[in-house]
């Protein structure tokens, strides 16, 4: 289970909890809710979460692979998950997963995957919207960047740690941290493909969720999050 660990200082920057993702305007007016998938092995379950890349793929965490048959549900925002039966959420079965070739399960490098599922996801724009992603790296562009310091988003299929196992799709008002608080905080870990972002506690199962600044998915939500502009020739 991985939670982002929060170090003191971030405790001094403000956040808010936007709620349930219930539409498009869960937690901003660019936040793409409808691209968030459900990740599971076991539906209802939380396990990961994913963002829609196309009808037929999904971008996620790499450490989501498993040799479990998992399974992606698609067009579920504004939906009580709790209370539909499996063929209601029409889940679409993973049949490749592709790992980052440099992906280290014990560091958690290039904790970046792409799902491809059968049958394909809806193509409803109701229901499900594509991600959008970012052409470079977010400390590379400061100037493209600079609101996501102050106004970015997490979202994902999560559970509380004091509720059941069963997934609700969560939006959380954040800040992606200086690249240098980053690294001062994290110093056993690689943050080159990384970056920090402050967290609600007692929110898991979010992994592979989207971090999304600008109305772009500038992260995937790992131990820190990883930088998807570093990694996007993969």
């Amino acid at each position: 289970m991985f939670i982002l660990t929060l170090p003191i200082f971030l405790f001094l920057l403000p956040w808010s909890v936007s709620g349930s993702c219930k539409s498009e305007l869960g937690c901003g007016t660019d936040d793409r809710a409808n691209a968030l998938v459900l990740i599971t092995p076991k539906f209802p379950d939380a396990f990961c979460t994913g963002t829609v890349i196309n009808p037929i793929f999904v971008l996620t965490a790499a450490h989501c692979s498993s040799k479990k048959t998992l399974y992606v549900y698609a067009g579920l925002i504004g939906k009580d998950v709790s209370k539909m039966k499996e063929e209601e959420a029409k889940g679409s079965k993973v049949v490749d997963q592709r790992v980052h070739p440099k992906f280290n399960r014990k560091t958690l490098e290039n904790d970046l995957a792409v799902f491809e599922v059968s049958p394909k996801l809806s193509e409803d724009p109701s229901l499900v919207v594509p991600t959008w992603l970012p052409d470079s790296p977010v400390d590379e562009e400061p100037n493209g960047w600079k609101n996501c310091t102050a106004d970015t988003y997490l979202m994902g299929w999560t559970h509380s740690l004091v509720n059941t196992s069963t997934a609700v799709a969560t939006c959380i008002r954040s800040h992606i941290i200086e690249s240098k608080k980053c690294s001062s905080s994290y110093k056993e870990l690689t943050l080159r493909d990384r970056v920090c972002v402050t967290q609600q506690t007692g929110v898991c199962f979010d992994v592979g969720g989207a971090v999304m600044c600008n109305g772009e998915q500038v992260g995937v939500v790992s131990y820190v999050y990883c930088d998807i502009g570093r990694l996007m020739q993969f």
